[in-house]
């Protein structure tokens, strides 16, 4: 501490005081001048980084923390866990960690554990959303389709215990054929089971390799769970697969593991329907990833393409470092590039594709079966401009035109409340607005493809960067 602190204190202060507790007052300004250089050292190295999106948005600045109405902690209800059903569960990763009281569900008030679904939690200090993927009734039925027809639940059926000996851990039931009409196990109508539609030999062998402690082998035990997980909710094994092979390529929340019937993930964060409230520049910085987002399900990797069909603010979400996560996986396809590519050469794509197009794909997936990898084919290749549009009608335009309309039934819905994430830009209204009409319904051949890139570079204009 330099002399004339020293002499500034001695002057400020009555001489008593002074003497008494100047070692104190020396110490603490020193702890404040020690923290306020930290704090601009900080600050010039954030200023120092190239990359665009190094300090994308800055949320907790903006909105504060979204935990502060989550603070009764409480266990994981047993009737939750139902691990005395697995292994017609999701896994059992996890229970090691709930036994050791690792993981507490933080909640409020209005927490009823016999009605939700899900709960936030804390595990080793990270905020964490606990799912119970699917619902009482699909569970019913599929636990009674495990017992047979004759054997009622209720009566002493043991799920747990002849899980593995029934049909859910034989190895016809991981056929590609049996998997892609599943849906009737447990009471789901034809095309539910999204995911399994495109489903391919390669990418079941690579789920597969996930499950089996064995790396060349599955037991028995470890397909009825992978069987349990891709047919009551395809969030449990794409959320285990993402994590483990692609966590690198496409921005989804962390999966931490399972415990019986529920499974532990990454919370996702802030809602995006919340930035409709949010400065433009940062509005524009959150369009611009979410653009980025579907370029990377398309072409980030060599030999996997992510479809993500249902666009639309409850599926995303910003995380504490200011990125968008895309939380909702149960509808999520993944095909194979590779093995579309041998089907592409005799598939027909329109010039273009809009409403009536959307729907006959959609369509397509409850026709015939054997004409599948064709219509997988005619999928991958139409991929981006589904995403591009969905993402334009549900999230970006705030006309009224957009916020009503189903793409895939042709027919107004429930008019979406939330703004559009792109609403009132500074300049050029009116030519943004047909920017964004060309992108949910194109009047011409690469129309789409071309608004997006004038989207872009618009964007492009007021992002908030890092310098």
């Amino acid at each position: 501490m330099s002399y004339s602190i020293k002499s500034f204190f001695a002057m400020l202060l009555p001489k008593f005081f002074w003497k008494r507790y100047k070692f104190t007052i020396l110490f603490g300004s020193s702890i404040v001048t020690m923290l306020w250089l930290l704090s601009t050292l900080k600050n010039i190295a954030s200023l120092k980084s190239g990359d665009v999106f190094s300090d994308p948005v800055p949320v907790q600045r903006f909105f504060g923390s979204q935990f502060t109405k989550y603070n009764i902690r409480k266990p994981i209800p047993e009737t939750w866990l139902q691990r005395t059903k697995c292994p017609a569960c999701f896994g059992e990763d996890f229970c090691q960690a709930i036994k050791r009281e690792e993981l507490v569900l933080t909640v409020d008030k209005m927490f009823v554990p016999e009605v939700a679904n899900f709960a936030f939690g804390t595990y080793r200090n990270e905020n964490v959303v606990v799912k119970r993927l699917g619902t009482n009734h699909y569970f019913d039925v599929y636990d009674q389709f495990i017992c047979g027809n004759t054997t009622k639940v209720s009566e002493g059926c043991d799920v747990g215990d002849t899980a593995w000996r029934s049909y859910i851990g034989s190895q016809n039931a991981m056929l590609i054929s049996e998997l892609e009409t599943a849906y009737k196990f447990v009471g789901k109508p034809p095309g539910h089971l999204t995911n399994n539609l495109c489903l391919t030999p390669k990418l079941l062998k690579e789920m597969e390799h996930l499950y089996s402690r064995l790396r060349d082998s599955i037991t028995v035990q470890e397909r009825a769970v992978m069987y349990t997980s891709m047919l009551i909710n395809y969030e449990a094994i794409l959320g285990k697969y993402l994590t483990a092979k692609h966590s690198d390529k496409w921005k989804f929340p962390m999966y931490y593991g399972a415990c019986g019937r529920i499974v532990i993930e990454e919370h996702g964060g802030i809602p995006l329907a919340r930035y409709t409230a949010a400065p433009w520049k940062m509005r524009a910085a959150l369009g611009l990833q979410l653009l980025r987002m579907i370029e990377d399900f398309v072409a980030k990797d060599a030999e996997w393409l992510i479809i993500y069909p249902d666009i639309r603010y409850p599926n995303f979400a910003v995380d504490k470092d200011g990125y968008v996560l895309a939380i909702d996986l149960d509808n999520v396809m993944i095909i194979d590039k590779k093995n579309v590519e041998n089907y592409i050469k005799n598939v027909e794509v329109p010039e273009y594709c809009n409403g009536d197009c959307f729907r006959s794909l959609a369509q397509g997936f409850q026709s015939d079966l054997s004409q599948r990898p064709q219509h997988c084919a005619k999928v991958s290749l139409l991929a981006k401009d589904l995403m591009y549009a969905m993402l334009c009608q549900k999230i970006f335009s705030d006309s009224s035109d957009h916020k009503g309309y189903h793409m895939f039934d042709n027919k107004k819905t429930s008019v979406r409340q939330e703004r559009g994430l792109l609403h009132s830009p500074p300049e050029d209204t009116v030519y943004f607005q047909q920017l964004l009409n060309e992108c949910v319904a194109q009047t011409g051949p690469d129309g789409r493809h071309e608004a997006v890139s004038q989207i872009k570079s618009f964007l492009e204009k007021f992002a908030l960067t890092s310098n």
